[in-house]
């Protein structure tokens, strides 16, 4: 045989080589990799969709360190070859076979935890069978990604939380847990600027609504021998309990004391009611004659005025009136106009009325809910303060008549809309065993499919390798004639 045909030759077993190796791991990472992107389609697994790829890719690199160790230890390709098929099998078969009762395991254990809130979770074998599809019916991977996208719409929040600013209103420092993907302020409460992820948004809700349901309900056993039993409707209301929890706080000798400590003094004031960081009498004044100074500048007061004209002459007011506006002014103009009748309006008036709206939660200080010595009312006290005060602070209210952006600009969903206690501990579950488990039971799948054609792929490899040095040979040493 002439050398230009063992050249072909040599070229021709060169590429079969490599067709055979491709078709082998890299194949399998390339499958994986396919059948991820169920994962990527939304934030739902935004921490963890790319855990099974790195495992098929760590699966293949291994066998790469391994191939070049073998092929150090002997240059037998029968040996090279019978090793790498152990290896193959042992890796894939191996492997899928330690990640199902790895798997099996933990769903166990989620499905016992969440079986006594009357959640059903799906077996296993059924989760791994179906965890992504390649029909027009959507696998599991896709359906908790629609549900996840739907929750936080409602909501308004995004899967994974945020925070505004890198401290607090009163330039405190915060505190990121990344487990819980909260932001947490000094007295353990969320920070000022803490945007809800899913997973808080969920355990939030779950505690007002399990608390709510467990101040209400009283369980009944029916059957001593069995302990069977039902919630009953106690005649309860948990708002009411709440309202008395705190009016017993205002008399413990705990509470009573924290007030006089040095950090409480220093965040309100020895009467408690100096919002040092919001709206007081001072900041009022500032902000009236800010306001003036803008309409005045911009021309809009001329127009307010002039469309106005009549109303302000009705009560006694002429365009001049409105300029240059100090707080004791307004006072002025609405005692002057009578517009609140006998009522005389007072500083003090105004800021009993502001009191709600300027409220702030300090974040060095515990809050007075955290005194409540009931653990299942001081639970729903934390719940309902984050649920609406703070949800209404960041745009994202979670109970209520209106739900998620419930803004000056937006009025949200209707609460109706909102998720029940069952619905909201399914939503975990599934977060728990899809975040954890899907990324690897999608490369399990492909394991299992790949393991035998990669294994044929390596010994048509290794067949092939010895066909190419062979023929390589043949044409370094000459054997193949004259050109």
């Amino acid at each position: 045989m002439n050398i230009s045909k063992l050249r072909k030759k040599h070229n021709r077993y060169r590429c079969l080589k490599t067709i055979s190796y491709l078709l082998g791991f890299p194949l399998f990472v390339l499958l994986v990799l396919i059948g991820s992107m169920a994962l990527f389609e939304g934030d739902a697994y935004s921490d963890t969709k790319w855990y099974g790829v790195l495992v098929a890719v760590a699966v293949w690199a291994v066998s790469i360190i391994l191939q070049i160790v073998i092929s150090i230890i002997t240059k037998s390709y029968n040996g090279r070859t019978l090793f790498m098929l152990i290896i193959t099998l042992v890796f894939m078969v191996g492997g899928s076979i330690f990640f199902d009762f790895y798997a099996t395991k933990k769903i166990d254990e989620v499905a016992a935890e969440y079986e006594t809130y009357g959640v059903e979770v799906d077996s296993y074998k059924y989760q791994t069978g179906w965890v992504i599809t390649w029909t027009s019916r959507d696998g599991l991977a896709n359906q908790f990604v629609d549900d996840v996208n739907r929750f936080c719409e409602i909501y308004n929040i995004e899967y994974k939380s945020s925070n505004f600013g890198k401290v607090n209103g009163d330039g405190s420092n915060i505190t990121y847990d990344k487990e819980a993907d909260a932001y947490y302020s000094e007295n353990g409460l969320f920070a000022d600027g803490y945007i809800f992820g899913f997973k808080q948004a969920v355990q939030v809700l779950i505690d007002y609504n399990a608390s709510k349901f467990a101040i209400e309900n009283d369980w009944v056993e029916t059957n001593a021998e069995t302990k069977e039993g039902k919630y009953v409707a106690n005649g309860k209301n948990a708002d009411e309990e709440l309202e008395k929890a705190l009016a017993k706080v205002d008399s413990n000798a705990e509470w009573i004391s924290y007030q006089k400590t040095d950090e409480y003094i220093a965040a309100y004031g020895p009467d408690g009611r100096a919002y040092k960081h919001m709206l007081n009498i001072d900041r009022l004044s500032e902000l009236v004659v800010k306001i003036s100074e803008g309409l005045n500048n911009s021309g809009l007061l001329d127009i307010i005025a002039s469309a106005l004209s009549e109303q302000l002459a009705s009560i006694g007011l002429s365009a001049n009136d409105l300029k240059n506006l100090t707080l004791d002014k307004v006072i002025d103009l609405i005692n002057q106009t009578g517009l609140l009748g006998e009522t005389e309006v007072t500083e003090d008036m105004i800021m009993d009325l502001l009191q709600d709206f300027s409220y702030y939660q300090d974040p060095a200080v515990k809050p007075k809910f955290a005194f409540i010595e009931d653990e299942t009312i001081r639970t729903y006290a934390y719940a309902e303060y984050y649920a609406t005060v703070h949800g209404a602070n960041v745009g994202s209210v979670l109970i209520g008549d209106n739900i998620g952006q419930v803004t000056m600009d937006a009025s949200g969903y209707p609460g109706t809309m909102g998720y029940t206690l069952e619905q909201l501990y399914d939503l975990q579950a599934r977060d728990k065993v899809g975040n954890s488990l899907f990324g690897f039971m999608i490369a399990r799948r492909y394991a299992l499919v790949c393991a035998g054609i990669t294994a044929l792929m390596f010994v048509l490899f290794y067949f092939y390798k010895r066909r190419e040095d062979e023929t390589f040979a043949q044409i370094v040493n000459g054997k193949g004639g004259r050109r």
